[in-house]
């Protein structure tokens, strides 16, 4: 990873951190399919860092647009 990022850095780029969540989770859930308990915290734990980022993502894009937010 470290050549793939010199020449076309990814961490910069638009909801980095959402889509490695997601990709991580995708991976959590397909071993939790496969060998069960072991993996649904983890699973699930991430399902909650996914939604708070976008939670948190979201309102600020609604309070630079100067759409007020309702948590």
């Amino acid at each position: 990873y470290e050549a793939y990022e010199s020449v076309r850095p990814f961490r910069d780029r638009p909801m980095f951190a959402e889509r490695k969540i997601l990709y991580e989770l995708h991976h959590h859930l397909n071993h939790y399919n496969i060998f069960g308990g072991g993996y649904q915290q983890g699973a699930l734990g991430l399902m909650r860092e996914h939604r708070s980022l976008l939670l948190t993502s979201t309102a600020s894009a609604l309070k630079r647009c100067g759409i007020p937010h309702i948590a």
